[in-house]
């Protein structure tokens, strides 16, 4: 089958969303099918004129646009000259145009991205502006119009659109990957911008309208009952990666002051929905029967505000002995995984967690929230807390991981044991199992 996928949040950093779609592309086309992406990508250029020259410098710059990251599948044009060129060619509804450019890895420089996974990208430069902001019926008219130009047999959303299976043509399927419903069920964000209704919308047409539905784990699949108590939903489990071979110790311990076995770790976004503001409050009050730095990785995120304040409102000693790392090198998350003492992340509510797994599988001790579908990532292999938005009861089982050798010992290898049910031949299988069940079911 000619597979296309579509999603506005790919990250380069290939972590949550963006690295679902990365395996789900490597699945199908490890399976066979043909594997292609839509993009925001301009396709006028100046090198028409030498087909060979046009096609290299388009080859690097599909690679350098993946790597741009997740603003760059917006296709964003901002004020003056651009902005007005973008008025004009939308009334001339050139904004309905789109081209297929076949992906020739040779062509591709050898740093691997996710170019080197496609075999081809479709161009439609306006597509995600109207995707992105739920403009139904041009986000509509522009995909399908592609499906039937192209051939397309399944439109991959990797999370949820408004998109329809009906408007995609006879012959073209609809499989939506929905991670989570967390937009509905944690209010982070001001009542009046409108996110909970535009992500209920999002999710109802990908439960009315898709051909098939898939979710990351069965606690994401109950959740979505009461939005349509019939919808059968297939439930793909992530993928953790095997902890890397080529990598080596980098200086960061050193750099940092940190000495091995003897830090707690938190890793992923700096967020509220992560109850980082909490797991600074909860070691501020374990910190004296711990007396080990804890270090944050990660980027800011929503809320970050709020973390910042209860950060500075913390004792001079506390803010002394929490680092935040910000965005680091693979090498020097790989040091600072393999030296960890206990990983802590007591989040409020997750969909699945690859990050616990990530922990485990370097055999670091987790502890964790019974939040969401964490119980179903870590099962009977992480320390849990009862009540993430108790930050004593976190102190406290902090505190009982980071000075029990035994519990630590134990957890840690539940957890090396653990990480290996997600492997991506699972995944892969899965995936592989429900478009073979799609190709035969037809439309």
């Amino acid at each position: 089958m000619r597979i296309l996928f579509v999603t506005i949040d790919a990250e380069e950093s290939m972590r949550g969303i963006g690295a679902i779609m990365k395996n789900l592309i490597r699945a199908a086309r490890e399976d066979g099918h043909e594997v292609g992406l839509l993009t925001g990508i301009p396709y006028k250029h100046a090198y028409e004129g030498n087909k060979e020259l046009r096609d290299r410098v388009e080859h690097i710059h599909l690679q350098h646009y993946l790597l741009e990251g997740r603003k760059s599948f917006r296709y964003m044009i901002k004020g003056g000259y651009r902005r007005r060129t973008a008025i004009k060619m939308m009334l001339k509804l050139k904004f309905l145009e789109h081209s297929l450019m076949k992906v020739r890895p040779e062509l591709l420089s050898g740093k691997k991205t996710l170019a080197h996974e496609l075999d081809f990208i479709i161009r439609a430069p306006f597509a995600y502006q109207f995707i992105a902001r739920n403009k139904a019926r041009v986000s509509r008219m522009i995909v399908g119009r592609i499906a039937r130009a192209y051939d397309v047999d399944v439109v991959y959303a990797v999370s949820p659109t408004i998109l329809r299976s009906k408007d995609l043509g006879h012959r073209t399927k609809l499989v939506t990957f929905v991670h989570d419903i967390m937009p509905l069920e944690l209010i982070e964000d001001p009542a009046d911008n409108g996110t909970q209704v535009r992500f209920a919308r999002q999710v109802e047409t990908a439960l009315k309208h898709s051909d098939l539905v898939q979710v990351n784990s069965k606690n994401t699949a109950e959740k979505l009952k009461p939005f349509k108590p019939r919808c059968k939903v297939d439930v793909v489990y992530g993928v953790v990666s095997s902890v890397p071979e080529d990598l080596s110790d980098s200086a960061i311990l050193e750099m940092k002051n940190l000495q091995p076995q003897n830090y707690l770790l938190y890793a992923t976004g700096i967020e509220k929905r992560k109850n980082v503001g909490g797991l600074l409050e909860a070691y501020a009050i374990a910190y004296d029967r711990i007396r080990k730095p804890l270090v944050i990785i990660g980027a800011p995120a929503f809320g970050v505000e709020d973390i910042v304040e209860i950060y500075e409102s913390l004792p001079g000693h506390i803010q002394d002995n929490v680092l935040f790392t910000g965005f680091i090198s693979e090498e020097d998350k790989f040091t600072l995984y393999k030296n960890a003492l206990i990983f802590t992340f007591p989040s409020f509510s997750e969909g699945f967690s690859i990050t616990v797994l990530e922990a485990m599988s370097y055999g670091i001790p987790v502890l964790t929230s019974r939040g969401g579908a964490l119980p179903e990532t870590a099962a009977d292999a992480a320390l849990y807390v009862e009540n993430p938005y108790d930050i004593h009861e976190i102190a406290e089982k902090m505190v009982e991981l980071a000075n029990n050798r035994a519990l630590r010992t134990r957890l840690s290898e539940l957890g090396r044991e653990r990480q290996r049910q997600f492997t991506f031949k699972h995944f892969k299988d899965k995936v592989g199992d429900s478009l073979k069940r799609l190709e035969k079911e037809g439309k």
